[in-house]
């Protein structure tokens, strides 16, 4: 996507960085991320959930140990039933509707 090296290519880089579009409005965000996946390293989303965390408290990250880059693995912690109802209980908490009717915002 670079044609080469970040640093040969700085302005591409940026626009292709995703903390770059991070602000205030950015709507509730749940990482999830398997500490074996060898795709994208976890460090990624770490950087990522740090970078976020400047402009906005409704960002968690949940890593899955033993899984891989699609949460494969034959022994995951959580496993894949307790991955969706983790990303359930975020939704409701940050996206379930307030007395107004609006959605919530933290």
């Amino acid at each position: 996507m670079l044609s080469g090296l970040a640093k040969d290519h700085p302005e591409r880089a940026q626009k292709l960085s995703p903390p770059t579009y991070l602000s205030a409005e950015m709507p509730p965000t749940l990482l999830i991320h398997g500490n074996r996946d060898k795709t994208l390293p976890l460090s990624q989303s770490e950087f990522f959930l740090k970078e976020s965390r400047k402009v906005s408290k409704a960002v968690s990250l949940l890593v899955v140990k033993g899984a891989g880059h699609s949460l494969g693995g034959k022994k995951t912690s959580p496993t894949v039933l307790e991955v969706n109802e983790k990303a359930a209980a975020f939704m409701l908490q940050h996206l379930a509707p307030s007395s107004s009717g609006a959605p919530k915002r933290r």
